[in-house]
């Protein structure tokens, strides 16, 4: 299960901050009493990481350079679509480069850009308001 706990103020260390069993537990309150029970039993820290959101780029391309992926939309995990958005940007790419794009990659990458630009920019953007987890009834 993916969980983002949203805190106003970052922790200290952010790459190795624990994160106390208190708030894990007050964060998942209400959730399957089975949950709780794995929190409370854990015998290994529960560390921090954060996710940065980034607002959307115009430019991913120079004339022969190009990002995709995070490194041109980074989203935070809350509607779980990094990694496929990544894998479309890859094949939106080498769709672009195939044939005659080969031989005219700045045109390739502005057609490539065209494609993918717009829907990644609503993938991030929905990233950012997606609900954060609410525990269902316990058999559901």
């Amino acid at each position: 299960m993916d969980s983002i706990m949203v805190q106003d103020t970052p922790p200290k260390d952010l790459w190795t901050s624990e994160v106390p069993i208190s708030e894990l537990l007050d964060f998942f309150k209400g959730f399957d009493p089975a949950m709780i029970k794995l929190i409370e039993a854990g015998t290994v820290p529960v560390r921090a990481n954060p996710v940065y959101e980034r607002e959307p780029i115009d430019t991913w391309s120079t004339a022969y350079i190009t990002l995709l992926g995070d490194a041109a939309h980074p989203m935070a995990p809350r509607a779980g679509q990094g990694a496929n958005q990544a894998i479309q940007d890859a094949d939106a790419l080498a769709r672009a480069l195939s044939g005659e794009g080969i031989t005219n990659v700045p045109d390739a990458l502005r057609r490539y850009h065209e494609e993918r630009a717009p829907i990644t920019k609503k993938m991030q953007l929905a990233s950012r308001s997606s609900p954060q987890i609410q525990p269902l009834p316990v058999g559901e």
